[in-house]
Formats: C-alpha cells, structure tokens, sequence
C-alpha cells in the first residue's frame, strides 16, 4: 500500500482513538480505484478544527471558517483535514463536485457511497453531484474543473446532462468574476492531460470567452491563405496545439501552442484583405505575461512560456543577426529544444514548409554547440583592460557581442578573442 494511504489510515485510528469518525474521501478514493498515482489525500471527520489542531500541531490552518481546512505534509503528498461539511459523512458527501468525487473509505475499507460514485466510476463517467445546477451555483469554476478532468482522467467521458448545465449564460458571466488563480490552476493542471479536449469542451460550451477571452478574439482573425490555407488565426491555434500535444508531454511548450498567436487579434485588415502580423511576437509576449500574473501562475513556468510566445517565429524566419547567443545563454539549450517544437508544430498547422525551419535549426544547434564548448573566451576585467574601460553597460554590450560572434563561428579560441577586442579598440 502506499505510504500516505498507510499514514493517512494511522491518522484516523488516532481520530477514532479520540471519539471522533474519519474517512477518507474525495479524489484520493476515486485515484484508488483506478489505480492511478495518489497526488493528495482528504481527510473528512466529525473532529472541529480546534481538535484536528491540537492532535497534529504541525498542521496548517487553510482557508477562513467555516470551510477552514488543516493541511499537513505526508513526504511530498499535502494530507488536509476537513471537519463534516453538515452532520454527518453522507452530508459532507452529498455537498461535493462530482459524484466519483463523492465517496469515502473507513479505516477498515468500508466503501461509502451514497451517490452512486462506484457506478459512475466504472463507467467513467463524470457527472455532477445531485442537481447540476446546484453544485455549479455553489462554484461556477466546477464547469472548468469538468472539463479538466474530462482531459485528465483516463478514458473519462462527461455525462449529457452535466454537459447541458454549463451552457447556461449566466455562468458565463458568473465564471468572468471568479479569481484568476482559481482559474490559473485549472489551466496548468489540464495542460498535463489531453489540452485540446479541455480547449474543445471549454469552446464548445460557449465558456471560451469567460477564461480566455484572448483566445476567443481569434475567431475570425484572417490569415495569409498563403502561409495559413488551414484557415483563421483560432483554427490554427487549436491545429498547433493539437500537434504539440502528441510532440510533447512538456505543458510549458503545450501552454505556448495555446497562446502564441494571442495578439493577432489586435491587427487589421490591410489591402489584400488580411492582416500584416508583423511584430506579433513581441506583442503576445506582453499579453501572456498579463495572462499569466492574471492567473498566478509560478515564475519560472509564466517566464517560459512568455519567452516561447516571443521568440516562437525564430524557428522558420529569417535568421536574425543578434540575440540568439543571448537567449541560449541565458535559458539554455533545454529552452532552444522547446522552442524549435513549438516552430515545428507552428508550421505544420500552417504551409507545412519545413525546409527553413531544417536550416534554422542547424544555425541554432551549431551555436549552441559553439557556445558550451567555447565557455566564456574572456572576462569582463579583460574587457576592460584591453579596451580601456572603467565599467558600465558597456562591457556587457561587448561580451554579447563576443558571444554572437562565437555563435556564428568566428571566433574560438580566447586568443581569437583578444584579438577581436583589440580590433574593436583600433577601431575606436
């Protein structure tokens, strides 16, 4: 058995031990029966919070009364404590999302289930709770969390009619208003599942616009029919990510196909009747670093994927004469390897013209060998020395011009460096 499972059974006995009932409940027992990786456990009992915190003093007090919570750490699995939402376990049952959400184990492997959570599990079915109009009153974000686990949950299918109540248009402007990180979290956590079956379910349903609503601006969105025959700028998103999806399991990539023709939305029409998207890039760049502050996501998750959306035309365009040192410098050949998946699927869901991104990806891999097998040639104190200087921006300057010189194989070696500086001071 499973560690936390086997802590979590010894934390009821000393619940039981006190007087109080205890289960496990929730996403815990749906992940049991189906084998599947045990991510987080719930605890329900009849114990008040006052209680849960003096038996486990390390725990945390979550949330504000009366749904505060207690989270405790079982090695890397979060264990959280929740006092009967009403009188009983049935009762608490009763008020959750799902009914494969909705069923409990005693310490001794009693199942509980009186909302036909087993039935539904074994079809693997989700379905809401009761009336669905209910349960998404209480939550509107329940509508988004369908979907992921439609997405996430293996061969899981949504019920009809729990498909029917999220197209009421009042949830639409009831989702509009719920916080962004809620929102945030649906998003990272569907991007490890089957994305485009979230994104379907989401556009399907008419909610596209409540979560995403620089997304749904694409809808309409002319393209060259030269570079884009497939068609506007959100069947192109939604083919891009398609094929991401089956290059790469990575959700950082996953997130940048979903976003990275976000601001095509602000352009106009010109005279051939489509937009001219030039500087796209740059411009998605600014609206995905607001989506993603909008949806807390971490930093180091919200940088890449900003960084991806600005730089992602480098795979097939043009290559440019600055700034791809810099960029492998600093993010590494890890960041150039998702880059040049994202430029892949971004032309196979357009032309198809793979040529230019086969030479691109040739430049980008020789400078990056170029550049980690030349280290750093020079310093910034022989910078100095040779060229004069006291400090400042400048001396930065240089070395990344060194570094596109390295990159482009013209200079090797440190004396190749030297030489290079000195030149630059003659030139001066």
């Amino acid at each position: 058995m499973k560690q936390e499972i086997q802590v979590a059974l010894e934390w009821l006995l000393a619940l039981e031990s006190e007087g109080y009932e205890g289960a496990l409940v929730g996403g815990a027992v749906r992940d049991l029966f189906l084998g599947l990786p045990i991510t987080d456990v719930d605890i329900a009992t009849s114990a008040p919070l006052e209680v849960i915190l003096s038996l486990w003093p390390a725990a945390k007090p979550v949330g504000k009364p009366p749904l505060q919570t207690a989270l405790l750490q079982c090695g890397k699995v979060p264990v959280e404590f929740c006092s009967y939402c009403g009188f009983s376990l049935d009762h608490d049952l009763a008020r959750r999302d799902f009914t494969v959400n909705a069923m409990a184990m005693t310490r001794l492997g009693t199942l509980v289930d009186p909302m036909g959570g087993e039935k539904d599990l074994t079809r693997r079915r989700l379905r809401f709770n009761g009336k669905a109009a209910n349960r998404l009153d209480e939550d509107p974000v329940r509508a988004v969390r369908l979907f992921r686990f439609a997405a996430t949950l293996p061969l899981f299918t949504v019920a009809p009619d729990s498909e029917s109540a999220c197209r009421d248009p009042g949830l639409y402007r009831q989702i509009e208003k719920m916080p962004g990180e809620r929102i945030g979290r649906e998003v990272t956590k569907a991007l490890e599942g089957d994305i485009c079956l979230f994104l379907d379910m989401l556009n399907g349903t008419g909610l596209l616009g409540a979560i995403l609503p620089e997304l749904e601006g694409l809808k309409g969105i002319e393209q060259d029919p030269e570079k884009h025959p497939e068609g506007d700028a959100f069947l192109h998103t939604r083919l891009c990510l398609n094929l991401v999806q089956k290059l790469t399991p990575d959700p950082a990539v996953r997130a940048a196909a979903l976003l990275h023709d976000v601001a095509k939305a602000g352009y106009v029409p010109q005279e051939a009747g489509h937009p001219c998207f030039e500087g796209h890039e740059q411009a998605g760049a600014d609206i995905v670093r607001e989506i993603t502050r909008r949806w807390a996501w971490p930093q180091e998750l919200a940088e890449t994927v900003t960084s991806l959306v600005r730089w992602h035309r480098l795979p097939c365009a043009p290559w440019p004469d600055s700034g791809v040192a810099r960029q492998i410098r600093t993010r590494g050949g890890e960041w150039l390897e998702r880059l040049f998946i994202l430029g892949y699927a971004d032309v196979l869901a357009g032309s198809g013209r793979l040529m230019p991104w086969m030479e691109n990806r040739a430049r980008a891999l020789a400078a990056l060998f170029r550049l980690e097998q030349a280290g750093r040639l020079v310093d910034g104190t022989e910078v100095m020395e040779i060229l004069g200087l006291t400090g400042g921006p400048r001396i930065g300057e240089i070395l990344e011009q060194l570094d596109e010189a390295v990159a482009r194989g013209e200079i090797s070696t440190p004396a190749e460096a030297r030489a290079w500086l000195i030149l630059i001071r003659d030139r001066h």
